[in-house]
């Protein structure tokens, strides 16, 4: 349902946003319902959070300093600890679909990675943080999807991307105690 509402809007940002609106070959409208429509989705989530803001550069020096299994470690118990609280913050039902809109609206919009589905369904996430946050990141997705779904996924990494099979492969429906899970985690 659509609805007509106006706003009162500084003149500067009407400017601003007819430019991005332009260079992103969206409609004003178009583009600012996006935004407006992805800032709310995640507004529960960033309520009560703070977040520090650092260049590509210096968070890259950071991350390469961290012990890789410690990293490892450190990114499956935040995923343990945060995300069956956002999802039900969220209000995302624990299934594929949330969980590839939820990386997409939350974690890429968080600079985490940039995102892209392969031809064969597999998620592929890029970044520019090197083989630690690969590590980091493989280990908090492929604990998300145990925790939301039950099962193991194939989490491919390099130094600047993670790679997830196709997670429907992965998927396994626990209401079929018939079905056993036939694709296990790479370490």
């Amino acid at each position: 349902m659509r609805v007509t509402k106006s706003f009162r809007l500084d003149g500067e940002l009407v400017r601003l946003l007819s430019k991005v609106s332009r260079q992103k070959n969206l409609s004003e409208t178009a583009y600012l319902s996006s935004l407006l429509e992805s800032s709310l989705k995640i507004e529960p989530l960033t309520q009560n959070t703070s977040s520090i803001t650092m260049d590509e550069d210096s968070f890259r020096e950071i991350v390469s300093q961290v012990n890789k299994n410690g990293v490892e470690i450190l990114a499956g118990e935040l995923a343990r600890r945060n995300v069956p609280s956002e999802f039900e913050a969220l209000g995302l039902a624990h299934n594929l679909d949330s969980i590839r809109w939820y990386m997409k609206e939350v974690l890429c919009r968080w600079g985490w990675f940039k995102m892209q589905s392969g031809s064969n369904s597999e998620l592929i996430m890029f970044h520019n943080y090197g083989l630690t946050w690969s590590i980091f990141l493989k280990s908090y997705v492929s604990n998300m999807i145990e925790i939301l779904i039950g099962n193991h996924t194939r989490i491919t990494i390099d130094e600047k991307f993670v790679e997830i099979d196709p997670i429907e492969r992965a998927y396994i429906d626990r209401t079929d105690p018939t079905h056993l899970p036939e694709i296990d985690l790479l370490h």
